[in-house]
């Protein structure tokens, strides 16, 4: 399947997605990112409607915070990338933390209440009045907006039972030996550690945009150093030769970052060594600097292959065909959605809310 690549920003932001519209609905990787390998000292949890500023917030904070020195992570809406749900701030001798939009469909509560989270309500800032009179508007928006989502997952489960489909029927064809040499060859450059530590950073989603990337681990590489190296997917073999790869880097204790398939999140389809700065990436056609690339087709036994290739090709245009059926349903949601976020943007105090996230950010980062 092919993603198309976003555009990137004049200046390198370290951005990527935390759930995924998938085969198996929405997965939400939100606790993994924000709970486990982060040591997140404080966890600030944001609420509002739609269109009520959380991703502006998230923006600013990201902004404040990069200008005080602090290092720097966005997470990306999965269904409309342009839009912020989380980030993740660390500097050397401070407390690292950690914003999140806790709304739904990755909806988050506090577990320990100002000790572990604090709660930044952005409701405060709307008018209730006037949304009390948008009220059946806002009721069928949300229930229009609901349906698409529903046609997606069921356009998202369709593909990836065509996709699981024709897995099996590629199954006996692979070279399995041949393609367990090919990983241990290529997992050597990894840099081995006391402990394995693995970090979710997906790179690829699939939402109100399409089918969408970003380039986030090709530039890190470039950048110190590293290697790209592009895995042909050849009918699904590039995700399980990464898997293999991944298993080497979990027996080096290698600290990596891991990137999820957003239909089938259970394949890995990229992988970023955060010591070598080397990463591995599937089925990219628009690499621009690719140091190398690996064609898998000599791994498949010919003549298994042949007889199958004709059922296996229909079920990947079948799946090409549901993605694009939930792209189109993704679409439409997110015309319902910049409905919704007029009308809350019409009845916030944007000037109020504006001074708020001026405050905060002094607050956490200083002048």
């Amino acid at each position: 399947m092919n993603y198309h690549l976003l555009p990137t920003p004049p200046t390198f932001e370290n951005k990527h997605f935390a759930s995924a519209n998938s085969a198996q609905g929405f997965k939400n990787d939100f606790p993994r990112c924000f709970s486990v390998g982060n040591g997140i000292d404080l966890l600030y949890i944001i609420k509002g409607g739609p269109g009520t500023g959380k991703s502006h917030l998230l923006r600013t904070l990201g902004r404040s915070a990069e200008a005080h020195g602090y290092a720097t992570t966005y997470y990306c809406c999965s269904s409309d990338p342009t839009s912020l749900d989380g980030l993740l701030v660390q500097k050397a001798g401070h407390p690292t933390l950690g914003f999140v939009d806790g709304t739904a469909p990755h909806v988050w509560e506090p577990t320990l209440p100002g000790v572990k989270e604090e709660m930044i309500n952005l409701g405060i800032f709307w008018k209730g009045h006037l949304l009390q009179t948008k009220k059946e508007e806002i009721k069928a928006l949300n229930h229009q907006k609901e349906t698409c989502y529903t046609l997606t997952y069921h356009d998202l489960a369709a593909c990836g039972e065509a996709i699981a489909a024709a897995d099996m029927l590629i199954t006996p064809c692979i070279k399995t030996e041949k393609l367990n040499s090919l990983a241990g060859r290529l997992a050597k450059g990894l840099t081995a550690g006391k402990t394995f530590i693995e970090h979710m950073a997906h790179t690829r989603g699939v939402g109100m945009k399409g089918c969408v990337r970003f380039d986030t681990y090709e530039q890190l590489a470039v950048q110190n150093g590293g290697e790209i190296i592009c895995i042909d997917s050849c009918y699904g073999l590039g995700h399980r030769l990464l898997t293999l790869i991944y298993e080497r880097a979990k027996e080096k204790g290698a600290h990596v970052m891991v990137s999820h398939d957003p239909v089938m999140h259970q394949k890995i389809d990229g992988l970023y060594d955060m010591n070598s700065h080397t990463c591995f990436l599937v089925g990219l056609s628009d690499c621009s600097h690719p140091h190398r690339r690996v064609s898998l087709h000599r791994y498949l036994d010919a003549d298994a292959f042949r007889v199958v290739r004709g059922e296996v090709r229909h079920r990947l245009k079948l799946a090409e065909d549901m993605k694009n059926c939930a792209c189109e349903s993704m679409k439409k949601a997110g015309a319902y959605h910049f409905e919704l976020e007029n009308i809350y943007a019409t009845a916030m105090d944007f000037k109020a809310k504006d001074q708020f996230d001026k405050a905060l950010c002094r607050r956490l980062f200083g002048d």
